[in-house]
């Protein structure tokens, strides 16, 4: 699966399994199977300078990492051990739909949620 499709929309499901299809773990071809929670949390969504990105607290170590539509990193960020909740400066990034990721230590990705941002 690429990220680049023929028609221009990119779909929730698509983005996500091309993710995990290139990951060390196995992704979506290595049988793993992708179980989307709410431990993630994002909000004002959509948002425009500040997007705080929360998860539920479960005593491991779980970092964040935001996509754009092409699959490209644009912020990535360990969650404190003391805190649940990062505050991303999202003012010098483009307008458009980019994607949350929440991973545990494994670089497994726990939960994703899409985030528009509009300045």
């Amino acid at each position: 699966l690429s990220l680049f499709t023929t028609n221009s929309y990119v779909s929730d499901c698509e983005l996500a399994l091309a993710y995990l299809d290139t990951t060390e773990s196995g992704g979506a071809n290595g049988g793993d199977t992708l179980s989307v929670t709410d431990e993630l949390t994002v909000y004002p969504n959509p948002g425009d300078d500040a997007i705080t990105l929360s998860h539920l607290p479960n005593g491991n170590g779980v970092s964040v990492r935001i996509l754009n539509l092409y699959g490209v990193t644009v912020f990535e960020s360990n969650f404190p051990s003391d805190d649940n909740e990062i505050l991303w400066n999202s003012s010098e990034i483009i307008e458009g739909l980019y994607y949350a990721l929440l991973l545990d230590n494994n670089g497994n990705v726990i939960d994703f949620s899409p985030i528009l941002i509009y300045h």
